[in-house]
C-alpha cells in the first residue's frame, strides 16, 4: 500500500514538472506581476518536490 502511494505521487510529481516546464517555455507569465511572482514561487515548490521523485528504474529488476 505505501509503496503504492508512493510511486503514485512520483508520478504525479513527474507529471505536474512536465505542464510546469510546457507553461514556462509559453513564455506567458512574466515574473514582474502578481501572476508570474505566484507561477515563479510554483516553480520553486516544483523543484523541492522533484527531490522525491523515483528513478526511473525503481522496483525493476537490474539486466544480467
Amino acid at each position: 500500500l505505501l509503496e503504492t502511494w508512493v510511486e503514485d505521487f512520483s508520478d504525479r510529481v513527474a507529471g505536474t514538472w512536465k505542464e510546469i516546464q510546457d507553461i514556462d517555455s509559453t513564455g506567458h507569465f512574466e515574473a514582474d506581476d502578481e501572476v508570474g511572482y505566484f507561477f515563479e514561487q510554483m516553480k520553486n515548490v516544483q523543484k523541492e518536490l522533484n527531490r522525491y521523485m523515483l528513478p526511473e528504474n525503481y522496483g525493476k529488476k537490474e539486466s544480467e
